[in-house]
């Protein structure tokens, strides 16, 4: 299997034979793309962003890669870009001697925007603010990648650390320049055995390192997660609340409705028990037969009779009426009703009555017969039709006093 660093190497022979001149033989600058024997192990190079004003020997470097995943504090160079396509992983580098670089194997020349963008990102992260997209935060918990951080990138950060005096960002996210100084350990020359403890050593920490940051990932995402579920319950809360109070308002209405609707009833109540008893008076007194006046008439069948001039003394209550009607039948059903003899107005009528002897008896209450001209009226009823049988003209006069 073909290994980067094995096609690094076919580039490498490549541009030395080649007769077009390539700025890989002057100083290192930023845009570099460089292999350095420490890390050539591991399928990493490293790629220089920036030269300190202050002190133009050292040379801030960060590590790049052709794996394709993209995480939040990375920048991808585009296959269609000179050097691509590269992934430069802006977390993981720091401030190297450039003497390192000058000795090391150039492989490409970024393009200066893709640098600038990778300088920025590195300032984010020393800042502590990198916010990346959905899709990169996606990558950052995706287990793959985490292992190739934990099994590549971090085992070979270790490794650039040790080849010498290396500027290291604070943990805090102090600013370029500011941090502490890693002292360089065993030379790559030494002895095998003290090469093999210091691989070990190495890759001990960066298995430790990788399980703290993934603890660290972990816990972030469960104090998010604890913090998203919190303002959820706090909004599902505040809108229970709010429901419940209009459901409170609106059986408060509804209470107040219904007192109002309880005292209109009542009201109403008395109303109608103030007007039953007075009708219940007026039917006291209609019903009381306390001073009747007799009235008999006597007109034969299919006439009108002569009108009777009748004088109802004050104190009178009734007014009985015999009536001696020729050729009534005692099976037969009679009606007798009361007219005004100017407008023709029925105030008064009453039915089933059934004759006695040929008399016809019934009575009026004094209240309905007044100083006036009425019609009284007797008629044969059969088959809920009715037929006039006799008519009689009656004039009420002025009330007199009973002698």
């Amino acid at each position: 299997m073909t290994t980067r660093v094995d096609l690094l190497g076919k580039t490498r022979r490549a541009w030395n034979r080649s007769p077009v001149p390539r700025r890989g033989a002057g100083p290192p600058a930023p845009g570099d793309v460089v292999v350095l024997e420490c890390t050539a192990c591991f399928d990493v190079e490293w790629a220089v962003l920036a030269r300190d004003p202050a002190h133009p020997g050292r040379l801030l470097a960060v590590a790049a890669d052709g794996q394709a995943m993209v995480g939040s504090a990375d920048v991808a160079v585009p296959a269609s870009a000179p050097g691509g396509p590269l992934v430069l992983r802006c977390r993981f580098g720091g401030w190297i001697d450039g003497g390192l670089i000058d000795t090391a194997t150039r492989t490409a020349t970024l393009p200066q925007d893709e640098v600038a963008c990778a300088r920025d990102r590195r300032a984010e992260v020393e800042r502590g603010t990198v916010a990346g997209s959905i899709l990169a935060c996606e990558v950052d918990d995706d287990p793959e990648y985490q292992d190739w951080v934990a099994e590549t990138l971090e085992p070979a950060w270790l490794a650039f650390a040790k080849t010498g005096p290396v500027l290291v960002p604070e943990v805090d996210g102090a600013a370029e320049r500011h941090g502490r100084i890693v002292e360089a350990s065993a030379p790559a020359w030494q002895t095998a055995g003290a090469r093999s403890l210091a691989l070990a050593a190495t890759v001990l920490l960066a298995l430790g390192a990788g399980l703290f940051w993934r603890q660290h990932q972990e816990l972030s995402d469960l104090r998010d997660h604890h913090q998203v579920e919190t303002e959820e319950y706090r909004h599902e809360i505040g809108e229970l609340r709010s429901e419940n109070g209009q459901r409170e308002d609106g059986f408060r209405r509804q209470l107040e409705e219904a007192g109002n609707e309880r005292e209109r009833l009542e009201s109403d109540a008395r109303l109608q028990l103030e007007e039953l008893g007075q009708q219940l008076d007026h039917a006291r007194r209609q019903t009381v037969v306390g001073n009747p006046v007799a009235l008999s008439l006597d007109f034969p069948r299919g006439r009108r009779g002569d009108e009777r001039r009748v004088y109802l003394p004050t104190d009178a209550s009734h007014v009985l009426f015999f009536m001696t009607l020729e050729g009534a039948e005692p099976g037969q059903t009679y009606g007798a009703e009361l007219h005004d003899r100017a407008t023709g107005e029925r105030l008064w009528a009453k039915g089933e009555l059934r004759p006695e002897l040929r008399e016809l008896r019934f009575g009026l209450p004094r209240s309905q017969l007044p100083p006036g001209e009425y019609l009284l009226r007797i008629l044969e009823l059969a088959d809920g039709s009715s037929e006039l049988m006799a008519e009689v003209p009656l004039r009420i006069l002025a009330p007199q006093a009973r002698r």
